[in-house]
């Protein structure tokens, strides 16, 4: 995610005169004045193709990564070793399959903040050969609630290659749930790539583009 959500001006503007603000009232009361506490609690990652957690090491790692202020922050996740591959297939094996990884994450507020907007990232790179049907998706809720969706489908005619973005963030189509003042959401991306085949000899292959990371990117506002 190079540029936020809001376009970056708009929100540099806006946020770091918010910033100021509660640094400001910080010293006024003579409280120290340092970096915010995360707003990111426990996290998971869980599939057939990726697995991970604040609980011990797995396929996936976290990374969280601050804003220029204390409203907009982002979590990273880096699954370089989740793909797709028919190559890794017996020549038995079932001919249509899966992988999928869904992140959650526990959005907890700052004092004072609601949860304004969630957005994700993520970057696909595909491929196929003729014969062979891929569907791509990518699926952004919080809570039960969803915020947005997108599905890329490659048919089954002729071979084909391309990269995908799957940028999610809610719309006019689709808005941000209701959330209340410093409630905790449970962020939820999933991601699932499915191949359908009629022959073994038919192939496809999918992965992240390098580095192999996604993002969920998180605002706040005061309330």
């Amino acid at each position: 995610m190079k540029v936020g959500f809001f376009g970056a001006r708009a929100a540099s503007l806006g946020l770091a005169l918010w910033g100021a603000s509660l640094a400001g009232g910080n010293e006024a009361r003579g409280e120290p004045v340092g970096p915010p506490a995360p707003p990111f609690a426990e996290w998971t990652a869980l599939g057939s193709g990726c697995r991970g957690g604040a609980a011990g090491p797995g396929t996936v790692t976290e990374e969280i990564i601050p804003g220029h202020d204390p409203s907009v922050w982002r979590v990273r996740f880096h699954l370089e070793d989740f793909h797709l591959s028919t190559d890794e297939r017996a020549r038995d094996a079932a001919l249509t399959f899966a992988r999928e990884c869904g992140m959650r994450v526990v959005i907890a507020p700052p004092r004072g903040m609601r949860t304004a907007v969630v957005a994700s990232e993520a970057r696909v790179e595909a491929r196929k050969s003729a014969g062979t049907k891929l569907t791509l998706r990518s699926d952004l809720r919080l809570g039960p609630a969803p915020i947005a969706s997108r599905v890329v489908t490659y048919p089954a005619d002729g071979a084909r290659s391309g990269e995908e973005d799957f940028t999610l963030a809610p719309d006019s189509a689709s808005p941000m749930p209701s959330v209340a003042c410093g409630e905790s959401k449970i962020a939820a991306l999933d991601l699932t790539w499915i191949v359908n085949r009629d022959a073994a000899s038919q192939s496809a292959h999918v992965e992240l583009v390098a580095p192999g990371t996604v993002e969920i990117e998180v605002r706040f506002e005061r309330c």
